[in-house]
């Protein structure tokens, strides 16, 4: 799989974005040094039902990756405004899941 920024199954843009993962994370070294790092963002209007979901999602991949020995971690704490600015999208981020390494 290249490396680069993935969004709704979608390559949308090449590249190693590890440090830049990392700094949406608040600079944190989870976020840079994971395999894969993600952020679920959603536009609904409706913040418990979107909490909900990404609650469930993140759930399901904590799961997955540690039935694979993965390891994974989510993060509650990002740059918001920086994070919709990488992404191309202004949207509300829910929560970021950092998993491998």
């Amino acid at each position: 799989m290249p490396l680069g920024l993935y969004k709704d199954n979608s390559y949308i843009k090449e590249g190693d974005f590890k440090t830049k993962a990392g700094y949406l994370c608040l600079e944190q070294d989870l976020g840079k040094d994971s395999a894969v790092t993600f952020f679920l963002t959603t536009k609904s209007k409706n913040y418990q039902a979107a909490y909900q979901k990404a609650g469930i999602i993140g759930h399901r991949l904590y799961l997955i990756a540690n039935y694979l020995g993965y390891g994974c971690s989510g993060i509650g704490a990002y740059y918001d405004d920086e994070v919709c600015e990488f992404i191309e999208d202004n949207s509300m981020v829910l929560y970021a899941l950092a998993i491998g390494n």
